[in-house]
């Protein structure tokens, strides 16, 4: 019998930019509510974020989740409509991109 590989099968990777004198919110809110909200969800393992590299003003969160369908599951697509917070936060992203996807190999 092989071992459960420990690793996700799929993430949800988040990028965005938003400008110096938005940040402190953008922080407070991504730590305090944003990623609490999301790892209630059902299929969402962890969430992780990052400073992009060469892209100031740009943070980067991966999302482990059990599936790629994850993100279409009804308790993910119920979260997105019911968050409010979310959608005044995202209104002050200059830009956004938000890619799912599924392990390509096991190894």
């Amino acid at each position: 019998m092989q071992p459960e590989d420990p690793r996700a099968p799929a993430v949800l990777v988040m990028v965005v930019t938003i400008a110096p004198e938005h940040q402190p919110a953008f922080h407070d809110w991504y730590d305090r509510e944003h990623i609490p909200e999301l790892l209630r969800i059902p299929g969402v393992r962890s969430a992780t974020r990052y400073d992009v590299r060469g892209e100031p003003d740009t943070f980067m969160a991966v999302y482990e989740l059990d599936h790629v369908d994850v993100v279409e599951s009804a308790a993910f697509l119920d979260w997105r409509r019911a968050s409010r917070s979310t959608d005044r936060m995202a209104a002050l992203f200059s830009r956004s991109m938000r890619f799912a996807g599924a392990r390509r190999n096991p190894a």
